[in-house]
């Protein structure tokens, strides 16, 4: 297990920084450190702590990197004159990634506690740039930091922060954060983390134990906004619309924190080190203060927005045809059967020569049948991937357009939409052929064969599929058995989108009731020391000059 005393803010040498991030539970009463009760009373002031991850864990944060915040190399470097509150050093970021690489030399992996299999991780990571952790995303010749990743709560308060040395984002940084976080909460507390990668960091967790003893306190999905660029067996098990525990999070706060900061992008870009490191320090605890003073607002928008989550969850529902007993069975169903094993099935139809021997259940089944239904599997993996690099070209136009990366200019911005309008154009077609494919299938479709016709793609529908769309199935289901309604009905799997909707949407209001408690115990807890402050001051002679203590 990494050495979680090991790690520790930048700057703790200051009296008033160790007694705020202190790690001695005893003296904090089972309680946070004042710090992050500070930083955002809604997540850190309750007082029971040690509910079940599956259940809803104590708070959840969510971790993101940005590459734009990064510094020239070559300028001029001060002394250390600031001690910041948010910011990990590196030094203590490299012991931690020195302790994970040992790991993974002297401790054997632990294969059978991975939740997906090793084809569906590495598609993943091929559609993540940052899963890879040797990329060169950034010229470590030319800069250094090669940018910033922060870890927020969910009401999208950064409460921790450390500069990218390396060319790739390693998982390092957000193992550091989240030891750095596990410290200055009780030992009993849960946590819930959601990363555009965190299929990833859960698989390397497991595999090679990283967090140690306290992995069985985190939970990990995967956030939101990028949940197009995962494989539908990575959908089933990680995105938080699907897993248990996590509400209606989203994991995108980090994105609101970026567009605050891009007006910073190009003074720091050859700012002193030390005086970068306290703008942003100040930037991040200035973002923090004001989304504290807004809290009142963000309750009421996540109470409205919860309201419409009920109605649309009810509406999937009703529409469905099933009850909730039978929607919670077809979802079970989709979690047993992983899409990683119909992938690997699918494979073997190109390599077998005997097909009928390879799978009894395609015995007797026409080989002309047998032929389209295998070039339309092939052109959906084509589409499937077409449609997450457009995803990819829109996302970076609109995170530009936000700040979350630098602005494109005139120029850059055209040659992507010029080349979007082509690129769609083929895949297109593309969506022509396999929709051919499928006129075909119906065409020599017998259903004693227990087989179910893949749907349909409509372009229309693909600029911005949903998690549950049918771009994500595959296009045949071994004829064992007849295939689960979720597999041949569309409003069946909407429904059972909607049946885990209406779940997250239970859980989204017992936790928006927890934390708005918080927030009133909070406030009476500094109401009565400022009283009691008040008090002693006044009861107490003091000099002229002199401050009350």
């Amino acid at each position: 297990m990494l050495d979680e005393q090991k790690v520790d803010i930048s700057g703790a040498e200051s009296q008033r920084q160790a007694e705020d991030t202190g790690s001695d539970e005893a003296g904090r009463q089972g309680r946070t450190s004042k710090r992050l009760r500070r930083y955002c009373p809604a997540c850190f002031a309750q007082e029971a702590w040690g509910r079940a991850v599956n259940q809803g864990p104590d708070v959840i944060v969510c971790a993101d990197g940005n590459r734009q915040l990064r510094r020239f190399r070559g300028g001029v470097e001060t002394t250390p004159f600031y001690a910041p509150e948010i910011f990990i050093s590196s030094e203590v970021v490299d012991a931690v990634g020195e302790d994970m690489a040992r790991l993974r030399v002297s401790r054997p992996a632990n294969h059978t506690a991975a939740r997906l299999s090793a084809e569906a991780l590495e598609r993943c990571k091929k559609s993540f740039k940052v899963a890879d952790e040797d990329a060169a995303l950034v010229n470590e010749k030319l800069f250094d930091p090669t940018g910033v990743v922060v870890l927020l709560c969910r009401h999208d308060i950064p409460l921790l922060a450390c500069d990218i040395t390396t060319p790739g984002e390693q998982q390092k940084y957000v193992v550091a954060m989240l030891l750095q976080l596990l410290k200055e909460l009780p030992k009993a507390a849960t946590v819930g983390l959601l990363y555009d990668i965190g299929c990833q960091l859960d698989h390397s967790c497991r595999l090679y134990g990283y967090l140690g003893a306290a992995l069985p306190r985190i939970i990990m999905g995967c956030s939101v906004l990028h949940a197009y660029g995962h494989e539908w067996a990575c959908q089933v098990a990680y995105n938080p619309r699907r897993r248990e525990g996590f509400g209606l999070s989203d994991g995108e706060g980090s994105e609101r924190v970026w567009s605050r900061t891009r007006r910073e992008i190009p003074i720091l870009r050859r700012a002193d080190k030390y005086r970068r490191m306290m703008a942003l320090d100040r930037k991040f605890r200035h973002c923090g203060e004001t989304m504290k003073e807004n809290l009142g607002r963000w309750f009421n928008q996540k109470f409205k927005l919860l309201a419409l989550h009920r109605h649309r969850s009810d509406r999937l529902i009703q529409d469905s045809g099933m009850s909730v007993a039978e929607l919670a069975e077809q979802h079970q169903l989709q979690v047993e059967q992983p899409h990683s094993e119909l992938m690997k099935k699918g494979e073997q139809l190109f390599t077998e020569l005997h097909i009928e021997q390879a799978f009894p259940e395609f015995r007797g089944v026409s080989s002309r049948f047998l032929h389209f239904l295998m070039l339309a599997r092939q052109e959906k993996l084509n589409i499937r991937e077409r449609i997450i690099g457009h995803m990819w070209e829109l996302a970076r136009l609109q995170r530009a357009r936000g700040g979350g990366r630098e602005p494109l200019g005139t120029k850059l911005r055209d040659q992507i939409l010029r080349g979007y309008g082509p690129r769609w154009n083929t895949t297109q077609a593309a969506i022509r052929r396999y929709n051919g494919y499928i006129d075909e299938l119906e065409k020599h479709f017998n259903p004693a064969w227990n087989i179910p016709l893949p749907l349909k793609l409509n372009p229309d529908r693909l600029e911005s599929p949903t998690e549950d769309h049918h771009l994500l199935d595959d296009v045949w289901w071994p004829a064992v058995q007849p295939p689960p309604a979720w597999v041949t009905n569309e409003d069946v799997r909407h429904g059972v989108t909607g049946w885990l909707l209406k779940a997250r949407c239970n859980e989204e209001q017992h936790r928006l009731e927890r934390e708005a408690d918080n927030v009133v115990r909070w406030w009476m807890e500094e109401r009565q020391a400022l009283h009691q402050a008040i008090a002693r001051c006044s009861s107490t002679s003091l000099p002229a000059g002199q401050p009350c203590s």
